[in-house]
């Protein structure tokens, strides 16, 4: 982003998912990927591709048959998707296979061998595997799962995150605050993250999940009834039936939420989210189908904002009303339009 630095606005997400990649790649699967420095990926466009294609097929009704379905330009393009998320999956667990315990420096290609303090999540699956306890191919599908779910949603949130804090300046303003505050308390006060820090960053986390409020990185949800249910007002949804959960709606409804279309990080007090109904604010999701990388996910989103407001200046030439930003059709939350800012050096 350094080439950014004084020049117009641009489009954030671009920087942000290949980020979001090279964390998920050294974390997760204990590879390093190197997609910052290597520029465009082809892995960053596959997958939201493939979820654009998979929501054109939901909303045709004749693309519901396989059998015509299969015949379309949008299944070839499905498959090449597929295909690609899928080798880069095989690459990542076999080069993690080879190398072991060992580790390749990202930077120099230089090989370490000290055992890791803490094993990556492919490494923990490899062992199960070894044990018997997984399949080969079970390991490759939990593999697939964790690295298309925490890239593109972590990614498209945390550049939505920037944005507010770009197109609210008084807002980024106290959260650098906090961040500050942080680093002075420090001994050598160096600007060293720690892990105790994240969960020091308390406003930085209201203003993540009011974001998460206004953009649910899932709109909606689908969910089996599997026996009559009473939902009140005279109304029974069937046994058999799929239920439609509105996320999105319920986050914007002035039934649970004061001014909905305002963004206000302070709801999300501690003093405030006790007055709320637990269930008015689920980003993501609840109850048994919560989502498993959510700590993970927060943990993420801190590191990166961390390190951009210690660095730069999020600027908006022109304030965007949270109405006014509009959402495309997809099974994640996409903005029509690229969330552009400019960014300016801190001094």
């Amino acid at each position: 982003m350094e080439s950014e630095i004084n020049k117009n606005e641009f489009d954030i997400l671009d920087y942000i998912s290949h980020c979001v990649l090279d964390i998920v790649c050294e974390t997760l699967i204990g590879v390093p990927s190197n997609e910052q420095i290597n520029g465009k990926s082809i892995y960053v466009e596959a997958f939201p591709k493939m979820m654009r294609l998979i929501y054109k097929r939901i909303m045709t009704i004749p693309m519901h048959s396989d059998f015509i379905y299969n015949f379309t330009k949008s299944a070839q393009e499905q498959k090449e998707c597929i295909k690609y998320l899928h080798k880069r999956t095989y690459d990542n667990v076999e080069q993690k296979r080879r190398l072991g315990y060992k580790k390749i420096d990202g930077k120099n290609g230089v090989l370490e061998t000290a055992t890791p303090k803490r094993k990556a999540f492919l490494e923990l699956l490899i062992e199960l595997s070894d044990k018997g306890t997984l399949s080969e191919k079970e390991v490759y599908e939990e593999v697939d799962s964790m690295m298309v779910a925490a890239n593109d949603t972590t990614s498209t949130v945390t550049s939505l995150v920037i944005f507010m804090l770009a197109n609210f300046p008084d807002i980024q303003e106290k959260c650098y605050q906090q961040l500050l505050e942080i680093q002075n308390k420090k001994t050598n006060r160096e600007w060293k993250l720690e892990k105790e820090d994240l969960n020091r960053m308390k406003y930085l986390e209201t203003v993540i999940k009011e974001t998460m409020r206004l953009f649910p990185i899932a709109p909606f949800a689908t969910r089996y009834v599997d026996d009559d249910l009473d939902i009140g007002g005279g109304y029974t949804l069937p046994k058999g039936s799929t239920a439609i959960l509105a996320f999105l709606k319920a986050h914007r409804s002035a039934d649970f939420w004061d001014d909905p279309l305002s963004f206000d990080p302070d709801r999300f007090s501690s003093e405030q989210a006790v007055k709320r109904h637990p269930e008015a604010y689920f980003p993501f999701s609840s109850g048994l189908r919560h989502c498993p990388g959510s700590k993970y996910a927060m943990m993420s989103m801190k590191i990166i904002i961390f390190n951009l407001l210690k660095n730069y200046v999020l600027i908006k030439d022109k304030h965007v009303n949270i109405e006014d930003i509009e959402l495309k059709p997809d099974i994640i939350i996409r903005t029509s339009n690229p969330l552009t800012l400019k960014i300016k050096r801190r001094l």
